[in-house]
């Protein structure tokens, strides 16, 4: 009978976790977070409903014509985004980063538009969980950030890991 008892507590624990949905407080919160992202001058457009969040990273051409005063130029755009790695480490981190911020938030889509190229990752809470085998909603507890800083930077935010991310869950087209 302990199994039974087991596999209940399993079903309602995952049950629970499909059923997040961002209050209008979180939502509101989130709008305010966004442009606080790595490149968030360069968000084209953030947005968060019920349990769904999405950021789109503006092209050079996109993102003048949002802001025509900006001092931006196309130099300084192929200077951030131009290395390759820094739309992987973006792709990798900020979308890990959201999933911690805001626990009633249960998927991420972010797209980063580059030279032409489309760069997009689409990823759940349960996913990333697995893949770097850790509790977001642990971490989202940890006020200290010891648990983040200890379980996920120190350990995944390098170089060989946003390789193996990006053949993961990074699609181009």
């Amino acid at each position: 009978m302990p199994n039974d008892k087991s596999t209940t507590t399993e079903q309602t624990q995952g049950e629970s976790k499909s059923e997040r949905v961002m209050s209008e407080s979180e939502i509101k919160r989130f709008n305010e977070y966004a442009p606080k992202l790595a490149g968030g001058t360069l968000i084209k457009e953030a947005k968060a409903n019920d349990s769904v969040a999405e950021v789109v990273y503006a092209d050079f051409e996109e993102h003048k014509k949002l802001h025509p005063k900006d001092k931006m130029t196309k130099q300084l755009f192929d200077d951030y985004w131009g290395t390759g790695d820094k739309i992987n480490k973006v792709l990798m981190e900020e979308p890990l980063r959201l999933l911690r911020e805001f626990p009633s938030l249960n998927d991420v889509k972010m797209t980063v538009n580059y030279n032409g190229k489309k760069y997009h990752v689409e990823v759940n809470r349960k996913t990333i969980e697995e893949y770097f085998n850790i509790n977001l909603d642990e971490i989202h507890n940890d006020e200290s950030l010891d648990k983040w800083r200890t379980k996920v930077v120190q350990v995944y935010f390098t170089k060989e890991e946003r390789e193996k991310y990006v053949a993961k869950f990074i699609k181009t087209n």
